[in-house]
């Protein structure tokens, strides 16, 4: 009784473990308006396949103009990404070892100037780390493209998401 007792709560941390959200940490935050208008620049600090960098650019603007908040010339705030980290693991490797081989992760430092002034108004940390699931490069990156959207409008408020 004791070992399936063990088991179970091995497996259960193991679920819960793969259930691990994308993290938003803000340091500063503004307060978002309806008609709010981003462009954006992506800059690389990372190890990143160039293909995969201009993917996550083109999931970028797919993404603002999905939500319309794309500036389509009239931007009212001004996105710098930053990328500091993008880790695909081998997926060999994640089918020989399993959950302890590590996940697939993609962070990002995100500042938000106001485009009339040039003020910094937003900057966080967006954390996406998908784990317990198998992600093509594509799916990471979109999925990461996705929270910062979703923090853009939330007017840089911290957060899982």
């Amino acid at each position: 009784m004791r070992q399936h007792t063990v088991i179970a709560a091995l497996v259960a941390a193991f679920i819960v473990s793969g259930c691990t959200p994308t993290t938003v940490n803000v340091s500063r935050d503004w307060d978002s308006a309806p008609d709010e208008r981003f462009t954006h620049q992506v800059e690389l600090q990372a190890e990143m396949p160039e293909g995969q960098l201009n993917n996550f650019e083109k999931q970028l603007s797919s993404h603002l103009d999905a939500a319309d908040v794309a500036a389509n010339g009239q931007a009212t705030h001004e996105v710098n990404v930053t990328i500091t980290e993008y880790d695909m693991h081998n997926y060999l490797v994640r089918y020989l070892i399993g959950w302890f081989a590590g996940g697939e992760s993609m962070i990002s430092e995100v500042t938000v100037t106001d485009a009339r002034t040039g003020e910094l108004i937003g900057e966080s940390m967006v954390k996406t780390e998908p784990r317990g699931e198998l992600r093509t490069t594509d799916s990471l990156t979109s999925e990461h493209a996705e929270h910062i959207v979703a923090y853009l409008q939330q007017g840089g408020q911290s957060g899982e998401y």
